[in-house]
């Protein structure tokens, strides 16, 4: 029997992929769709494809699943850990062109009681981790490592450049990351 090739086997079996989303994401839909989370699935099966070893139906099947609930659990700790860190997150925020952006960006992260209520502050961490989503995966970990405190020079170390092309890419990361979250938060 030939072995089935892997992208039409996930062809095949989308709409079994399709309802094991919409099953087991729970939470995870009120912050990505379904349509996003089956497309982040298959995009991790296929990086796992050197691995792959067709066994018969059944055994796809099961590998199918294991990965997807793999996947599902990566996207919740990825969400924990940015609600774990928002007010740093926020901060980040902070650059927004137009100084009605500047001051709503701003007030999350100030210490002091003000006129945000928690679910507006809630609602502004959503904004901000949506936009850190949307950014290529070199600007979220510049984005990350700058929001954990790290150094431009321990930036530099850990993607191996030189402190001035470390300090210009940082730089260009924030700014991305401060235009995509005005934009999604108008």
């Amino acid at each position: 029997m030939a072995v089935p090739n892997l992208e039409e086997l996930l062809v095949e079996r989308a709409r079994e992929l399709d309802a094991l989303v919409r099953r087991h994401a729970g939470a995870l839909l009120a912050r990505e769709t379904a349509e996003d989370l089956a497309q982040s699935i298959r995009l991790r099966v296929l990086e796992r494809s050197d691995g792959f070893e067709w066994r018969g139906e059944a055994a796809f099947g099961a590998w199918l699943r294991t990965v997807a609930r793999n996947e599902l659990d990566a996207r919740r700790a990825h969400w924990n850990a940015a609600r774990r860190s928002a007010g740093r997150l926020l901060r980040l925020t902070y650059g927004a062109a137009s100084a009605a952006d500047r001051g709503r960006a701003a007030q999350p992260a100030d210490g002091a009681t003000g006129p945000l209520s928690f679910a507006e502050r809630r609602d502004l961490v959503d904004l901000a981790v949506q936009a850190l989503g949307t950014l290529p995966v070199r600007d979220q970990r510049l984005v990350e490592l700058t929001q954990s405190g790290a150094t431009t020079r321990e930036i530099g170390e850990r993607l191996g450049l030189g402190i001035e092309a470390a300090t210009k890419a940082r730089q260009r990361a924030l700014e991305r990351f401060r235009r995509a979250f005005e934009l999604i938060a108008r």
